[in-house]
This record gives structure tokens, C-alpha cells and sequence, in this order.
């Protein structure tokens, strides 16, 4: 059942009523992401303030889910609220925690989703007992009514055919036509084949809705515990999905405005007639900037590097050739700053250079395809401290939480990463937030090498009548690709090289990328869609979701998902063949 946002307080009512029962009464299940981490920060905040007793535990994958249920199944302990934090929203949650009987020992629980991926399960959207999807406003408005995807008839029929499930289950709905036998057997037919198809629709790409940090921020107005770290971190997990192009530009701005008058309401200046005496009302502030440019950390890195390594620029000047690097040699020439000032770190640039930075891009960014290197963003100031951009924080959060293994014969050890970036966001570890930041440019230096060996011809990259794809074995910096988010982001520098290419039969064609993991044989496989004559700043639904299942499935290939997205999966190294042969037919069709 949806949670319009007028009701979250009352869920949160639930869930402190629920304390009452217990020591330690909530579980937090949260998936090893930036956004996901800023909305925990967030719901623990809360939690801790109501003296609430919960545990945390990070989860990659359904099979991490599995293994907490049987650990549940065990000892339930005092639990009786289970958060899932952009995770478990694209599942049956109840089914999964095999929790639907009355006798089993999690037949208490009740679910509570903060989840932006999409589409939700029917069966989670429909319970109206036991499952509370929080609503972004925009996901319940979506969603199909109930009787044109599912009907108790179809809970039989379609029990070995649907892969999907549904909620007929647990929904006590007015009974329909085909219900009480009124309709012929070929109207009942083909009504079930019209339902069979509107719930095929509906799960055939997956997307994404408002980050989880921004839902649970409105959760922190509604209870009245405002605060500036809390309103910051909301501003990361939203940066963090644009950054990650989860979202498009049109969501975006509407989420920056949301929270662009918390800003303002947060962060009154006051003068008490002193100019140079200025108070705010937290220890930290937060500025809002209008023009951010679309470099990646610039204010802690230096403007060259920045720009060659920033997606937007990179791609649009192909700055991996000698050609591109020319080009962008030119732009800074004409903008006044020579080679060896842009090499400085940025902080030590001349003062009048860094002032006019915005105002010389601006000027000459039509003749190199810039026009739209600035976003409305976040800045925030901690005392005399080093100034952060929301941009800034999501790339050190991300490098924290991919940080490669130096051996890619081990085994990542993800958890440690997850808590890493989980106590790099309370803003104290300055040491922390910058072994981020330098594990971030290891990344995108390792992404820039690929994309060149990839488009200069040096790694092959194979097409078929659907797809282009990618593989990635036996590289000096496979290691970084095992992390699927790293994988992805090399996918979106690929994508974004070809719609600029001037080579026509390089536009527009859905990605697959590849990557062996040798610690257990298997290949990390992330599928990115595009079609053609997609604008600047939209973003696609992902049609790989559906094709990579039925392709497993059809080609009797070992894999597993590996995330809650469902366009990343895990193929054992012996089945690729035969999976990507499944592939090709499913995306011909």
C-alpha cells in the first residue's frame, strides 16, 4: 500500500508505537549506494532521537535478502518493523521473507519501503496489511488499477508462467465478472491474457523515482526536526542521482527547488550591525549556486584535470585523442589561462581567475558544445573549512564505496567500503572524506584509459542486431569495473562519446559491458538502453531488466541478480556465450 506524503508521520507513529514492544524493534535493510546511505543517516537520526533501538544492515543483492531471512527465521528477536532502504521494493517483500502464513515467525513484521526503483511490485503496492510504500507523489498516480493486471483466477493460472507474482493473494478486492462466473470461458480468457499482457507492460523497463534521502527529509519536516546536516544529505542522495543519471534534468530541478527553500529557511543570515559579524543557525551552511559547472571536483583537484575527466566535457571534446586534447588546450587558451595555471591546484589559482572562470565558459562555450556545462546546485560551508559541492561529496561518498581491492584475485570487501562512506557523510573525518575523493579520480583516470582503449579500437567492441557490447578481461584496471556502479558510469561515458561521434552508425544502440571477476569465475554484466534522438538532460527506461532474466532463464546459464537493479546481473565466466546468445534473440525480437 502507497504512503501519500501527508501520511509518512503516521508511519513513523507506527513504527514508535511498534518500540514499545522491544529493546531493539526496527531493522534497517539498506543498499550499498549514496543515496541509500544519505536517507539511513537520515532515518537513524530520527530514530536515535526517539530513543528508538534498531540495527543496520547493508545488503547488495535478493540473496543477501535471503540470508537475513533465514538468520530472521532464527531469531526474531525483538523486530517489528522492517525498513528497506532502495532495496526489496521490486520483489514481493512478504514472499521473500516467507512471512505470508500466520504461523511463521515473522507473520508480525510489518514492511515499510523507502525505495526510487522502478517499478514497484504489485504485490507490495496493493497489500493493504502489511507492506507501506512510501510515495514520491508521482509512483501511486502511475500505477495501473488492480483489476486490469491481476485477478484471483490469475493467482493459479499464472503460477508457473509469471515470473512476476502478484497481490491477489493478500487483497480482498470486489469480486469481478470473471470472479463469480458470469463470463463466458472466452471472455475470461481473454481478459486473463489482457491482464497477463498490462502486468508484462508494466515490468518491461525499469527507471527511477525521487531519491530515498529527499523522501526521507520530508519525513524529518512532517516530525519537525529540521536540521542542516540532515538537509544536506537529503541535497546529496538527489545530487547523487542526477550525477549517476538516474534521473533526468526536469527532476532534478524540480527536487533542487523542493529543497532550495529549505535552504533559504535554514540558512537566514543575520546582520546584528556588524558587517563582518554574520550568524546562521547551524555550524554548517548552505549556499545555494546557481551555476555550478559540471567539473568533476574541481575545488579539490586542478581545472585541467577536472574538466578532462568530467563526463560532459570529455565526451563532447574526446579528450582521450591528441585532437580533443588540442581542443581543449585551445578553449582554456582563449579564455586567458595558460597550461601551467590550470595545472595548479585549484585552491591556488590566482583569485581573479577563479572569479571570472564562470563568466570565460559562458563566453565561449557555443563553439565547443558547452552551452550547458552549469546546474543549479548546493555548496556547503563548515566554519573556515574547505568548501563542498553536493557534486563533490557524492564523488568521494562513491569512491569510498568502490574502492577497488589491489588484488582482483580477492574477493571486495563491500561492507567495509559501505561503512567507510556511511562515516564519511557525518562530515567530521576530513582524512576519510579525502581518501574518498582520491579513490573517485583513481576511478574516473581508470574510466578515461577504458574509454580510449575502447574507442581508439585497442579493445574490441562487438555488435549485434541489438546491442553493442563490451568485455573486460585480463585489463591492468579490471579491478575498478568489478564494482557494477563503476561499470555503469563507464557505460554512460560510452553512450555519450557515440551520440557525439560524427559517425552516424555510432549513435543510439543499447550497451551491454562485461567484466570478469577472477576471485569466482563469474563475469559482472550491467546493460544500459538508449534510443534514438534522445535529448539533452532525459533519461531512458532500461529495458535490459526483463531481457537479462528471460535471457538466464532461456539459456539454462548460472546467474544471479546482482543488485536490486534489475539491468546488472552475475553470469558465471563458463555460460556467457550462451547467455549472450539468448540475449541477442530476446533484443531481435
Amino acid at each position: 500500500m502507497f504512503i501519500s506524503t501527508d501520511k509518512f508521520k503516521e508511519a513513523y507513529d507506527n513504527i514508535k508505537l511498534n518500540a514499545l514492544k522491544g529493546d531493539c524493534t526496527v531493522i534497517i535493510f539498506v543498499s550499498p549506494d549514496t543515496d541509500s546511505i544519505c536517507a539511513c543517516w537520515i532515518l537513524t537520526s530520527l530514530l536515535k532521537s526517539d530513543f528508538i533501538g534498531y540495527k543496520m544492515q547493508p545488503i547488495t543483492d535478493l540473496q543477501d535478502l535471503v540470508d537475513a531471512k533465514d538468520t530472521l527465521h532464527d531469531n526474531p528477536g525483538d523486530f517489528q518493523s522492517v525498513v528497506m532502504i532502495n532495496c526489496g521494493g521490486t520483489h514481493d517483500i512478504v514472499a521473500e521473507f516467507d512471512a505470508e502464513d500466520e504461523d511463521s515467525p515473522l507473520a508480525h513484521f510489518t514492511f515499510y519501503l523507502i525505495d526510487a526503483h522502478r517499478p514497484i511490485d504489485l504485490a507490495n503496492a496493493y497489500d493493504e496489511s502489511r507492506v507501506y510504500v512510501f510515495d514520491d507523489g508521482e509512483t501511486q498516480a502511475a500505477l495501473p488499477p488492480i483489476e486490469e493486471v491481476w485477478d484471483d483466477e490469475d493467482d493459479m493460472s499464472d503460477e508457473e508462467e509469471d515470473p512476476e507474482g502478484g497481490p491477489a493473494g493478500r487483497s480482498k478486492r470486489r469480486r469481478t465478472d470473471d470472479e463469480d462466473g458470469s463470463a463466458s470461458p472466452r471472455t475470461r480468457r481473454r481478459n486473463r491474457e489482457a491482464r497477463r499482457e498490462a502486468r508484462e507492460i508494466y515490468y518491461s523497463a525499469t527507471s527511477y523515482g525521487f531519491a530515498a534521502s529527499v523522501i526521507m527529509w520530508q519525513l524529518v519536516g512532517d516530525l519537525g526536526k529540521s536540521d542542516n546536516h540532515l538537509l544536506w544529505l537529503s541535497i546529496i542522495g538527489l545530487t547523487d542521482q542526477f550525477v549517476q543519471e538516474r534521473i533526468d534534468s526536469g527532476t532534478y530541478v524540480q527536487g533542487f527547488e523542493r529543497l532550495a527553500d529549505d535552504v533559504r529557511r535554514l540558512n537566514v543570515i543575520e546582520d546584528d550591525g556588524d558587517s563582518s559579524a554574520l550568524a546562521v543557525k547551524d555550524e554548517i551552511s548552505i549556499q545555494i549556486k546557481e551555476d555550478e559547472l559540471r567539473f568533476m571536483l574541481l575545488r579539490h583537484w586542478n581545472l585541467l584535470d577536472a574538466m578532462s575527466h568530467s563526463r560532459y566535457v570529455a565526451c563532447r571534446l574526446g579528450v582521450w585523442k591528441q585532437s580533443g586534447k588540442h581542443i581543449l588546450h585551445n578553449l582554456l587558451a582563449k579564455m586567458g589561462i595558460s597550461i601551467e595555471q590550470c595545472k595548479q591546484q585549484y585552491s591556488s589559482m590566482s583569485v581573479m581567475i577563479r572569479d571570472q572562470l564562470h563568466d570565460q565558459i559562458s563566453r565561449y562555450a557555443h563553439e565547443y558544445n558547452l552551452e550547458n556545462c552549469t546546474y543549479p546546485s548546493f555548496v556547503l560551508r563548515a566554519g573556515f573549512r574547505t568548501h563542498y559541492s553536493a557534486s563533490d561529496l557524492v564523488y568521494a561518498t562513491t569512491g569510498l564505496l568502490e574502492e577497488a581491492s589491489e588484488n582482483p584475485e580477492e574477493p571486495i570487501d563491500w561492507k567495509a567500503n559501505f561503512y567507510k562512506a556511511f562515516d564519511s557523510l557525518g562530515l567530521k573525518d576530513r582524512k576519510l572524506m579525502r581518501h574518498g575523493t582520491e579513490s573517485a579520480i583513481r576511478q574516473h583516470a581508470a574510466i578515461l584509459r577504458q574509454v580510449e582503449s575502447i574507442v581508439e579500437g585497442k579493445m574490441g567492441i562487438g555488435k549485434t542486431a541489438g546491442y553493442r557490447y563490451v568485455i573486460i578481461k585480463d585489463d591492468p584496471d579490471q579491478k575498478y569495473f568489478l564494482h557494477h556502479p563503476t561499470l555503469r558510469r563507464l557505460g554512460l561515458y560510452l553512450l555519450d562519446t557515440f551520440r557525439f561521434s560524427k559517425d552516424l552508425k555510432k549513435k543510439s544502440y543499447p550497451l551491454v559491458l562485461a567484466a570478469l571477476n577472477p576471485a569466482n569465475a563469474t563475469y559482472i554484466v550491467a546493460g544500459l538502453w538508449s534510443t534514438i534522438g534522445r535529448s539533452e538532460g532525459s533519461v531512458v527506461k532500461n529495458e535490459f531488466g526483463q531481457h537479462f532474466s528471460k535471457a538466464g532463464m532461456t539459456s539454462d546459464a548460472r546467474f544471479r541478480m546482482a543488485s536490486f537493479d534489475a539491468s546488472v546481473m552475475e553470469v558465471k565466466s563458463d555460460d556467457m556465450s550462451k547467455f549472450f546468445a539468448s540475449l541477442t534473440r530476446l533484443t531481435r525480437q
